[in-house]
């Protein structure tokens, strides 16, 4: 290599360098400045650019954000109305959904009754080990109406019964079996022997269709009285079970299970009481169309304790409906705030109060057992819910 290339190559060397040195004075230069700046401040008195140290961040409480499982959360999508599933987006404790759970778990389409059989209402739908269950509680308290079905192949849950309580009917053009009387315990014998109480009490009608099995199962009928032929009841109520009813029932006379339904059904403006016996509550109203009259009904938590019902009735509509004969003739003259009323207690169980106001006649019946006060209910109780009467909105 001679003298020339060596020079060249060290003009190269010392050109990269000062490029280098340039490059690094240009980003630095400001940085000084700067730093001058804040010393020079610092020297004449000026504040000085403080500087928080990094802090660790603080921990939420693990009870503010806590992990959510997918199985709980809501589809996003709503199914259209031919989903199956439908009326769970609209109330996942109705009727409809619940009987749609429970088909989607057993895999097959229920038969159901196309509305709620008269004298009834709908408190529970399920699946019980391959079968559905559906039943309905008496209006009147006392009494339940309770469908069953399953697949033939699988087995059924139902009650053996005696062969000879057991009467071969038609239900339609399929054989089936009527069955009246329950099993229950005697007095006269151990609390642990169950009896086969024939005739009474409990009335069931069974059958088969294709690959499926039914039962309907009627107890207490006499405590609402909607028949006269339990056996013909039945059978009636098995032909008109249907696939797929229309859920849509409106408002039910028989059973108005809201204050909000109570008013959409009167005509006239209605009173409830502000004021109850401890752990009694409203149950339902009930309108009866020819009278005009609207009835509250109030029970205590055990139906078997009590039940308080208000009547009210327009007065031109008052003749159609004569009170009780005995509330007239022998009813004890009191005031209800300022109108004047009859109160009458035949027993010590029964208690009932009347009187009118510019547009109503309102009366208030209490039926009570021995387990309430010991059979007792003072009249000073009965005027203190009449006084309580407010209007409903």
């Amino acid at each position: 290599m001679n003298t020339t290339s060596r020079i060249q190559r060290k003009w190269v060397v010392w050109l990269g360098a000062a490029f280098t040195v340039l490059v690094i004075g240009l980003v630095l230069l400001p940085r000084l400045r700067n730093l001058g700046s804040t010393q020079m401040a610092a020297e004449e008195g000026s504040p000085t650019l403080q500087v928080e140290e990094t802090s660790v961040p603080t921990q939420l409480p693990t009870m503010i954000l806590t992990a959510v499982p997918t199985a709980t959360l809501e589809p996003t999508l709503k199914p259209t109305s031919s989903s199956p599933m439908a009326p769970c987006f609209v109330d996942q404790d109705s009727y409809g959904c619940l009987v749609a759970r429970a088909e989607n778990i057993v895999g097959f389409d229920a038969k159901e009754f196309p509305a709620t059989p008269k004298g009834f209402y709908w408190v529970y739908a399920n699946n019980r080990a391959g079968d559905i269950f559906i039943s309905y509680d008496a209006i009147s308290g006392v009494g339940e109406l309770n469908l069953t079905q399953g697949i033939v192949d699988a087995t059924p849950i139902l009650e053996a019964l005696p062969e000879d309580a057991i009467q071969e009917v038609m239900v339609g053009e399929y054989p089936g079996q009527y069955i009246a009387g329950f099993y229950g315990v005697v007095v006269d014998d151990s609390p642990d022997d169950d009896t086969w109480i024939d005739g009474w009490g409990k009335y069931r009608l069974r059958w088969t269709e294709d690959d499926h099995w039914y039962e309907i199962e009627l107890i207490y009928p006499a405590a609402f009285q909607y028949t006269d032929n339990d056996q013909e009841y039945l059978i009636n109520l098995a032909l008109e079970l249907v696939n797929k009813p229309d859920l849509e029932e409106g408002l039910r006379a028989e059973y108005l299970p809201t204050m909000k339904e109570v008013s959409q059904m009167a005509a006239f403006d209605l009173y409830a009481p502000k004021t109850l016996p401890e752990d009694f509550q409203f149950s339902h109203g009930s309108y009866d169309e020819t009278l005009s009259q609207m009835t509250l009904e109030y029970r205590y938590l055990d139906n078997e304790i009590g039940v308080i019902k208000i009547e009210e009735i327009p007065l031109d509509k008052a003749d159609l409906n004569p009170l009780p004969l005995e509330l007239v003739a022998y009813g004890e003259d009191v005031e209800v705030g300022d109108y004047l009323g009859w109160y009458y207690s035949p027993d010590e169980f029964s208690y009932f109060l009347t009187w009118e106001t510019e547009e109503l006649r309102i009366l208030i019946r209490v039926q009570l057992s021995e387990l309430w006060h010991e059979g007792g209910f003072i009249k000073g109780e009965l005027l203190e819910i009449a006084q309580s009467l407010v209007a409903i909105p």
